[in-house]
């Protein structure tokens, strides 16, 4: 008796390479640097690079709201724009929260294959915080994928 599905071939899903996170395999998609507390508690700088990966985004709804500010509607991303083939094949990409979280749930897109998709953390329990409570880094970074 024949098993049809195990005779069946499939398309294997591509091999994702999941690059070991080190400064040096960290390419900062951002606008920004990225200030990151390591794990012996030393702190580094991830410089951003000449690509910077951003949401397109639908043109916004203003809506209907009596006062002194223009009030418009969520907005509804339509693509990824940015020099997506100068990023290095393999690498560890650092994308912002809303980039990593659209990239996770719309796929990755073709180009970057084989990367790695991360992000900072800046939620309360990661953020590293002036004494003003000003922003200043992460101690941890969010694998996207």
């Amino acid at each position: 008796m024949s098993n049809d599905a195990a005779e069946t071939p499939s398309t294997p899903e591509p091999k994702r390479v999941a690059a070991e996170l080190t400064s040096a395999s960290l390419f900062n998609t951002t606008p920004h640097a990225i200030v990151v507390v390591r794990t012996d508690g030393t702190q580094e700088t991830i410089d951003k690079t000449s690509v910077q990966l951003r949401l397109t985004e639908a043109p916004a709804q203003t809506l209907d709201v009596p006062g002194d500010y223009a009030v418009i509607a969520p907005p509804v991303y339509t693509g990824l724009e940015g020099d997506v083939a100068a990023v290095p094949h393999g690498s560890c990409i650092v994308v912002s929260a809303v980039v990593g979280e659209i990239l996770r749930n719309n796929g990755l897109h073709l180009e970057l294959a084989g990367c790695t998709v991360v992000g900072p953390a800046t939620g309360p329990a990661n953020a590293v915080r002036s004494p003003s409570g000003a922003l200043i880094g992460t101690n941890a970074l969010v694998k996207y994928l």
